[in-house]
């Protein structure tokens, strides 16, 4: 995120600044997270049946705020289906090197900590 300030009205000069703070989705926080430590497939899995459709189509939408050269759209066809897609698009494009994805953090560690963590040991 950038923010645009000037030193005085008369000024043409623009000053920016990067806030680098993170993002809250705990969803792309895990993704990000595990996308050097686990393979596509698995992390699609894990993902796919640990949350809802609403919080994956959720991660996509706030994917797509932050890449939007990029095309998530909206996947037809089971929920299943829906979610393993969505979840596909999703971790390929936190591994593109070439976009510029801010990083994620979680929240609501009570859930994803104690579910996820389990799964993974």
């Amino acid at each position: 995120m950038a923010s645009v300030t000037s030193a005085d009205d008369t000024s043409d000069i623009a000053v920016v600044r990067h806030t680098e703070t993170p993002e809250v989705n705990e969803l792309l926080c895990f993704v990000q997270q595990k996308a050097n430590s686990l393979t596509l497939d698995d992390i699609v899995k894990l993902c796919s049946d640990f949350y809802t459709s609403v919080e994956v189509e959720k991660a996509r939408s706030r994917l797509l705020e932050f890449v939007q050269q990029k095309r998530l759209p909206k996947q037809k066809g089971t929920d299943i289906e829906i979610r393993t897609k969505t979840l596909t698009m999703i971790v390929k494009v936190c591994l593109d090197p070439s976009l510029n994805v801010p990083t994620f953090c979680a929240m609501n560690l009570s859930r994803t900590s104690s579910t996820l963590m389990l799964v993974l040991f």
